[in-house]
């Protein structure tokens, strides 16, 4: 993830954020900006249909149902998304072919909105640790969910928020990574 700053308006910034599961929505603000730059599904989904319409003899390099290849998305993400970084910046994070299908979120607003918005996403991340369920949803999207938090509050300088969310996941008799044995949820900022 990355943050960037407009000198014209240096309390308004822009944070790209990856979410690789898409499991999760986003908390809303009336003055926080969200765009989704990228949508591999999506995108995976129209190029599809574009070359069962366009282009039937096209070679498919999976079943049936999958025909655009993994190469192909990845080109078209490059293209999309990482050639004019004036619009969207390369997030921190590094994208490679195994996360075509990613989403990738642009998140706008004034400093002071963008850390409303992070406690409504600290609230979100302490109501979710209660509910999640299944291997996939514990070992794979809340700790996408987390690590997305962890992004904004170490774009938006918001270690106490962090450390206090991070500890209420961990401690809460509640929450489902309460006395997790194997610690499947780490607090970043110590790393």
């Amino acid at each position: 993830m990355q943050t960037n700053v407009y000198p014209n308006s240096p309390d308004y910034v822009y944070i790209t954020i990856v979410d690789h599961h898409q499991e999760y929505q986003l908390p809303i603000h009336p003055r926080v900006r969200q765009r989704t730059m990228w949508d591999g599904f999506n995108a995976q989904s129209i190029i599809d249909v574009f070359i069962k319409l366009c282009h039937p003899t096209y070679p498919v390099s999976k079943p049936d149902y999958q025909h655009v290849s993994d190469e192909h998305l990845w080109a078209v993400l490059q293209q999309r998304c990482f050639t004019n970084p004036n619009k969207l910046p390369d997030p921190i994070e590094p994208i490679t072919i195994d996360d075509v299908s990613t989403a990738i979120y642009r998140i706008g607003g004034r400093i002071p909105d963008l850390h409303e918005w992070a406690e409504q996403f600290a609230i979100d991340i302490k109501h979710e640790c209660h509910n999640v369920g299944g291997d996939d949803g514990y070992y794979d999207y809340f700790p996408t969910f987390h690590f997305m938090f962890y992004c904004v509050c170490r774009e938006l300088n918001l270690h106490d928020l962090y450390d206090l969310t991070i500890r209420y996941v961990m401690r809460d008799p509640n929450s489902q990574y309460h006395n997790d044995d194997e610690e499947t949820i780490q607090n970043y900022w110590t790393e």
